[in-house]
């Protein structure tokens, strides 16, 4: 089955025209251009050349891609596709939809069976309960782990166990033996008991006698729980709803950037790479075609990229770093779009100012209340009580409403901004709609996706990658991983109690998020109990002379004590980060103290670079954090009897009145005389907002 949609799409992707490939396979241009648009099928010999010159497997354009993926398997893993395949079409067709009236029995179901079981089965409280639509006589069930017994026993259903020891050769046991539980057919030997699957791919195990194998029960049925692997344990008609749109700008920086040139934002290539002295090199923001061509999302740097961003000539070095395979053709496609490929500056100032603009887009569909910005590029807004106002036909949904008025606010944004805007919808609460937005909207041509509590076992449960989800990262992956936790559906149909006893209240809470559940509220928003204040800095080379660290690290002490004196409190614990550069391959310094309560910028600044100087023994320097946290109230202090009282309340005057002057005439107005050395940061960041080009340095201004 010829595939023109493929054809365009590689040739677009290789930034080859119609014309340069119809010269190369010596055909009209007329001729190919009836091939891209499916009016004529090319000859097998022509779909040979193409394949040869766009550098994909032979069969691209004429295999669907699941044939042509099939035949790139080894005979044992074909089998295996086949399996699932037949198992998915299985699924399909097997009604789902269970009437709502009908009584659902309660099971529960054991996760682990020991080798005392018996009696003491039914004192076991490691159970999970499942409901299935018809009572079935059993004396306790087990999960079904693997795909050992298949067709038979899926993995994920419950097998039903009668406590009636060995019968007869042949029937299906669940067994202790070593420790672990296994359903398994079994047959009595002279020296112990063979345990014999179902499936062709698993061989046989033997368990001697003098192991000790058990023989539990026998397998009497089995079934798969409502609502998949579990039915949810949530009455969502119970739970608080909202009708949230969660709104995106689609690459930000960088659409901000396109615009300004009068750039399509979805079709330039182009990158917003910080070229401030602190960070050079730095990809803040790329646009969609950017990171398509190139293979790069946001935050990266520039020597990773597959050509040099002076020269816009290939990086073979790059390329083979990161296992790339180096065709001609690949060559000339990177060199092509490098040329054309637009790397600026970030502008911090303009950034905001589009921000505000998208700001006044928000409160022409909600007031303030309503509103509740997420980060410079994304923002929620609860349109429950206005959605009725912008949409009163009575004949919609109110799926149907909040779909029309996020278009609606698609289309003022881009009518404002020329920025496009994704947008994550729900008629439940914030946590699907964000979860909408990222695994959804930003996938399809509209940019608009709703999630709602009746999308929660397709959708939220379908996540394919548990990193995906919000709150889940690489780390806590690993960590739902030693729980036996490798999706989404089994965080969801897990233990509550046994994930807050192995994770605490974070385990608990992505319990709750994964079967939809949020109660967070826009117009509520959250609140920190304690709070710290820092600054930290990628420097803009190595810092080697110790002298040199040591003027950053006092400038951004006194910078941090600025900040904590405006909101009128004290710190009681001083900490630092020192980071080495990546050539010197040592480990950063960490370090913190408690000290008395103060916010005086000498005390601080001395303790600052105590705890450097006793961590630091030499070492190219590149980037550096100081924070002060523990805050108490600026009234709150401790009289020492080692301190001169007139010295300090001299000291406080002199502080207070630099802190005036800065207020009104900027950081820079008074400065001390190190900040004329090579060394010092503080003049130069003064001229950055949010770490990068253009405004004022946050706290200084």
């Amino acid at each position: 089955m010829y595939q023109p949609e493929k054809l365009k799409e590689r040739r677009v992707a290789q930034g080859l025209t119609q014309q340069e490939l119809a010269n190369a396979l010596g055909v009209s241009k007329q001729a190919y251009s009836a091939w891209e648009r499916g009016v004529k099928v090319p000859a097998s010999d022509k779909v040979e050349q193409l394949e040869k010159l766009l550098s994909v497997p032979k069969g691209y354009f004429t295999e669907i891609e699941i044939v042509r993926l099939y035949h790139t398997l080894t005979p044992p893993n074909q089998e295996k596709a086949v399996r699932y395949v037949r198992s998915l079409a299985t699924e399909e067709q097997t009604p789902k939809v269970v009437p709502m009236k009908k009584k659902l029995v309660a099971y529960h179901v054991y996760e682990k069976m020991s080798a005392g079981i018996g009696a003491t089965i039914y004192n076991d409280r490691d159970y999970d309960t499942v409901y299935y639509d018809e009572e079935l006589a059993h004396d306790f069930a087990s999960w079904v782990s693997g795909d050992s017994m298949e067709p038979r026993y899926h993995n994920g259903s419950v097998a039903l166990i009668r406590e009636t020891g060995f019968d007869y050769d042949g029937a299906v046991y669940a067994v202790v033996w070593n420790g672990q539980t296994f359903i398994k057919r079994v047959y009595r030997e002279k020296d112990g008991l063979r345990l014999v699957s179902f499936n062709p791919d698993y061989a046989d195990l033997f368990a001697p006698y003098e192991e000790e194998p058990r023989v539990v029960g026998m397998i009497v049925g089995n079934f798969m729980p409502l609502g998949g692997i579990k039915m949810g344990c949530f009455d969502y008609s119970k739970e608080p709803r909202s009708d949230i749109a969660f709104v995106d700008m689609k690459s930000f920086y960088a659409s901000v950037e396109c615009v300004a040139r009068g750039l399509h934002p979805l079709k330039t290539s182009l990158c917003v790479m910080s070229r401030a002295d602190n960070s050079e090199g730095l990809i803040l923001a790329s646009s969609p075609t950017f990171k398509k061509v190139f293979g790069k999302s946001n935050v990266g740097r520039a020597y990773e990229l597959l050509f040099d961003v002076k020269t816009r000539r290939f990086s073979y070095a790059n390329a083979r770093r990161q296992g790339i395979e180096v065709t001609p053709q690949y060559v000339r496609f990177i060199e092509n779009w490098a040329k054309v490929t637009h790397i600026v500056p970030p502008r911090m100032d303009e950034y905001i100012k589009v921000n505000m603009q998208i700001q006044r887009v928000f409160q022409n569909f909600g007031g303030p209340e309503d509103i509740f910005p997420y980060s410079i590029d994304e923002g929620f807004i609860d349109l429950t009580s206005s959605l009725n106002y912008f949409v009163p036909d009575e004949a919609l949904s109110r799926r149907e409403k909040l779909d029309c008025v996020s278009a609606d606010i698609q289309r003022a944004i881009w009518k404002e901004t020329g920025i496009y805007s994704t947008v994550g919808m729900s008629n439940a609460n914030p946590l699907l709609a964000k979860l909408a937005l990222d695994n959804e909207a930003k996938k399809i041509p509209h940019m608009r996706a709703n999630w709602s509590y009746e999308d929660v076992e397709e959708k939220v449960w379908g996540i394919p990658e548990m990193t995906d989800f919000w709150g889940i990262g690489s780390r806590m992956e690993k960590r739902l991983n030693a729980l036996g936790i490798y999706s989404i559906r089994e965080l969801a149909n897990a233990n509550p109690d046994r994930l807050k006893q192995a994770l605490g209240v974070v385990g608990l809470d992505l319990w709750f998020h994964a079967n939809g559940i949020d109660e967070s509220n826009v117009h509520v928003p959250y609140r920190p109990k304690s709070r710290g204040l820092g600054n930290s800095q990628v420097l803009p080379r190595n810092y080697v002379r110790q002298r040199d660290i040591e003027i950053v690290l006092r400038e951004m002490a006194e910078q941090v004590a600025i900040r904590m004196r405006r909101i009128k409190k004290k710190a009681t614990v001083v900490s630092i980060h020192v980071g080495y550069s990546k050539d010197e391959g040592l480990s950063s310094i960490q370090a913190q103290r408690k000290i008395d309560p103060t916010n005086r910028t000498s005390v601080l600044s001395e303790v600052v670079l105590e705890l450097f100087r006793k961590k630091y023994k030499g070492g190219a320097v590149r980037n550096v954090a100081v924070r002060y946290s523990g805050f108490v109230e600026e009234s709150f202090g401790l009289i020492s009897l080692f301190e001169d009282i007139e010295a300090v309340e001299k000291e406080e005057r002199l502080q207070t009145a630099i802190d005036t002057v800065r207020d009104q005439y900027g950081f820079t107005s008074l400065l001390k005389g190190n900040a004329l050395e090579g060394g010092s940061r503080v003049v130069a960041r003064s001229k950055l907002v949010g770490g990068h080009s253009a405004g004022g340095l946050d706290g200084l201004k």
